[in-house]
């Protein structure tokens, strides 16, 4: 079952997305311009359709997701400046 929620982070409201799948979650932020994904997800996808996307692994909540670096940052997350290393909590209003 998926859940989804409306979460606001530093004054902005995401929709975080979560449902478990076999021995982890699968986890999606969406913002209004990008969105960020768990492990589960793959950064040359949104490569492939020009979208702001950031990749972090080894997640389960979404507060583990916040605490993150990135692990990757799609092209167009890069033209915004968000690099891997970023802690997702960092460039979070980028998305």
């Amino acid at each position: 079952m998926m859940q989804i929620d409306s979460v606001e982070i530093d004054g902005r409201i995401f929709q975080f997305f979560k449902s478990d799948l076999g021995n982890a979650p699968l986890l999606f932020l969406k913002g209004k311009k990008g969105y960020a994904m768990c492990g589960y997800l793959n950064i040359e996808t949104a490569n492939k359709v020009g979208d702001i996307a950031v990749r972090v692994t080894g997640v389960k909540t979404l507060d583990d997701m916040l605490s993150a670096k990135i692990a990757d940052a799609s092209i167009e997350a890069q033209k915004l400046g968000i690099k891997q290393g970023d802690q997702l909590k960092s460039v979070i209003d980028r998305l």
